[in-house]
């Protein structure tokens, strides 16, 4: 598995200093029960990471790596999954509109019934 290239604390101060982790390796690190309010972990991978008991509250998670990731317990009020990829999360087959600010699409492995679409957005039949 490969490690982290920051390590715990200074992936906290970098969030608590409102600096931008997109794009990181963070997979498989462990920051249970830790405030990440309004990180930008966009493009991440956070495949394993154990991300339970967090507040996650508008976390963006756009195109992230989320495969396996704990997120048990975690708020997730108005975080941005949009292409992330939650399979083997409890997220997985869930539909994660009420949770998604940014809504206009869907996690990989989660269910898209409520998922408004306009017309050009509707899924070509065939």
């Amino acid at each position: 598995m490969n490690q982290p290239r920051l390590t715990k604390d200074q992936i906290l101060y970098k969030i608590s200093m409102g600096v931008d982790l997109s794009s990181e390796n963070l997979q498989g690190v462990d920051l249970s029960g830790e405030n990440l309010r309004g990180a930008d972990l966009s493009e991440t991978n956070l495949a394993g990471a154990d991300l339970s008991n967090c507040n996650l509250i508008c976390v963006n998670f756009q195109r992230s790596n989320l495969r396996g990731a704990k997120l048990d317990g975690a708020n997730l009020n108005y975080a941005a999954f949009n292409d992330a990829d939650v399979r083997g999360t409890l997220l997985e087959g869930k539909d994660l509109y009420p949770i998604t600010l940014l809504h206009n699409q869907q996690a990989i492995g989660a269910k898209s019934e409520s998922t408004p679409t306009t017309p050009s957005q509707e899924p070509a039949n065939g």
